[in-house]
């Protein structure tokens, strides 16, 4: 009892500092002081229960309800926003490296399901059939459900060789699949630049960018030199199931493209630290301005992704085919605090150079060609990349757009964004906070046959290979 007592009293003092101060940047205000203390007493009391009454011991140390309590502060801001425990932050410096040890996911949180993104080709989880949409909703029999996601990526993650079981789920219109499987996680490569190609029977350039770190920004590089002595007309740029990345990192791959200080984004924050203005930088390769580019997107493009969208279409540089993107125009920073933890915090959202907002809208495309489920696995499961270039619908849309001579209306920019509606996923609830809803990286056949209705009128949209 008195270790309560001396932990309690010690959280008393924490908490009447961290609340000093929080006064203190209100300018002193004795309401904000009061209404600040009286939400510490509210705070010690609920945790002076948990420790005396809660059935269950097992994890009610006062740490561990620190550590939950400040989780539970952050998350609730935005889905993007998290707090790192020292472990959980070593894993997050991590997944900056070259490689990790894992099973090959790109993953988000659902309502509190993971959920996989994207699925990175020749890994365990590409060998095992797991697909976009799947749920894992147990990791080594542990329920994941309402659990911080950077703690969730952190069990996925391990020493290559060991062995993960994972309970699934698979959503279908007819009902739904679970089912148990034990994945041998490998030594992963971090998604950068992939199926660099000239298509056969073209001279059509193809690269697929899975994300934006800084080690993609010299492969992209050597990958554009790559086509370029390949004597490529045109090239496709595939950023489909693109999750974002780094802004440097975006803003180094656009270089490649657009003149030397051309505006790519600006950046608005409450801090003037957050707020800013991106421009294009000097490079060592010019990629030519005279060789059309279509770039490729759908429901998982995002972040970063969708800078690289927005700033290539509002230039008139590419022409976009594909699906609505996610919508995802907050810009997190990661910090380092005391003891070993983290903080990646949501401090500013980013608009395009034509200043049309993206957050929670997304971007629509020159040439709307989603793709259904079935054509995604049908790409996904070809056996070459010859094989995959045929069925791939964007591709030949891409194909046949570069024959019909490449031309497109230019993008004047819309204040209000490209759509009127929220995406699916976003919801803004009561105290106008973004939660994530229904994502689908995919569409569905009706989604299809909406778009062909409501969004090719007016425009001439090149035929695409049969479904």
């Amino acid at each position: 009892m008195k270790k309560v007592i001396s932990l309690l009293v010690l959280a008393a003092l924490l908490l009447g500092n961290a609340v000093v101060g929080y006064s203190l940047q209100n300018n002193g205000s004795n309401a904000a002081f009061k209404e600040s203390m009286e939400n510490m007493e509210l705070f010690l009391e609920v945790l002076f229960q948990i420790r005396s009454n809660y059935l269950e011991k097992e994890g009610t140390e006062p740490n561990q309800l620190f550590d939950a309590a400040i989780k539970g502060m952050v998350v609730s801001l935005d889905p993007f926003s998290g707090f790192m425990t020292p472990s959980e932050y070593r894993e997050y410096e991590r997944d900056e490296a070259d490689t990790f040890g894992g099973i090959g996911v790109q993953v988000h949180l659902q309502e509190g399901i993971l959920t996989i993104s994207s699925v990175i080709r020749d890994t365990p989880a590409a060998e095992s059939g797991l697909m976009s949409g799947d749920q894992i909703l147990a990791i080594d029999g542990e329920p994941q459900k309402g659990k911080n996601l950077d703690e969730i990526v952190g069990k996925l993650r391990g020493e290559a060789g060991t062995e993960v079981k994972l309970t699934l789920r698979r959503p279908k219109e007819e009902g739904e699949e679970t089912w148990d499987q034990v994945l041998v996680r490998k030594e992963i490569q971090n998604p950068t630049v992939n199926d660099v190609h000239v298509i056969q029977g073209t001279k059509t350039g193809f690269l697929r960018l899975d994300g934006f770190t800084e080690p993609a920004v010299e492969q992209f590089r050597k990958a554009l030199q790559e086509l370029m002595d390949q004597g490529i007309d045109s090239l496709i740029l595939d950023l489909r199931g693109n999750p974002g990345g780094s802004v440097s990192a975006c803003v180094d791959i656009l270089s490649f493209f657009l003149p030397k200080d051309s505006l790519v984004a600006s950046m608005e924050g409450r801090s003037e630290e957050a707020k800013g203005i991106y421009f294009t930088r000097q490079k060592s390769l010019s990629f030519p301005p005279e060789i059309p580019i279509v770039v490729l997107g759908d429901r998982g493009t995002a972040s970063a992704a969708e800078i690289t969208i927005s700033c290539l279409r509002d230039y008139h540089r590419a022409a976009f085919v594909g699906d609505r993107t996610f919508g995802k125009a907050l810009v997190q920073d990661v910090m380092n605090l005391s003891n070993g933890y983290g903080l990646k915090l949501t401090i500013a959202q980013y608009f395009t150079k034509e200043g049309t907002p993206i957050q929670g809208k997304g971007i629509r495309p020159d040439f709307p060609d989603p793709l259904t489920r079935q054509q995604y696995l049908e790409i996904f499961n070809a056996e070459t990349l010859e094989e995959r270039d045929q069925k791939d619908p964007n591709i030949q849309t891409a194909l046949a757009f570069f024959a019909q001579g490449a031309q497109w209306p230019v993008y004047q920019g819309n204040p209000q964004g490209d759509y009127d509606d929220i995406l699916p996923q976003w919801h803004k609830d009561a105290f106008r906070q973004y939660q994530m809803q229904d994502f689908r990286p995919f569409s569905s056949e009706e989604d299809v046959q909406e778009t062909g209705e409501e969004e090719s009128a007016g425009e001439e949209l090149p035929a695409s290979q049969e479904n």
